[in-house]
């Protein structure tokens, strides 16, 4: 959702949640993940795209994304109003540096 208009490659999601897998076996769990993902929002449309996926913005929002325009957009009050704390605080991943980069 953060990754705008332009969207995320499959490869780079792939890469992200499961480095550490084949690349066949990574495709599917990502396809399982977006699946499950779907069907607990109850939105059979929740990506758009073939090879990049975006999150369709006029259906789902994203706090994260809406608090980075407004910095683009240098509407302050609009980002002091949207910051809620700490991102992902007592969250981990395991042995996962890409994720862990992207986090901080």
């Amino acid at each position: 959702a953060t990754a705008g208009h332009g969207g995320t490659s499959r490869e780079q999601l792939v890469r992200l949640f499961w480095p550490d897998q084949p690349a066949e076996r990574a495709r599917q769990a990502l396809r399982q993940a977006l699946h499950a993902t779907s069907r607990a929002l109850g939105a059979d449309d929740l990506c758009t795209g073939v090879e990049r996926l975006r999150v369709d913005p006029a259906r789902f929002t994203c706090d994260a994304a809406e608090f980075d325009e407004a910095i683009r957009a240098r509407s302050w009050g609009r980002a002091v109003a949207l910051y809620q704390g700490p991102v992902l605080d007592g969250f981990h991943a395991g042995d996962v540096p890409e994720f862990e980069r992207w986090a901080d």
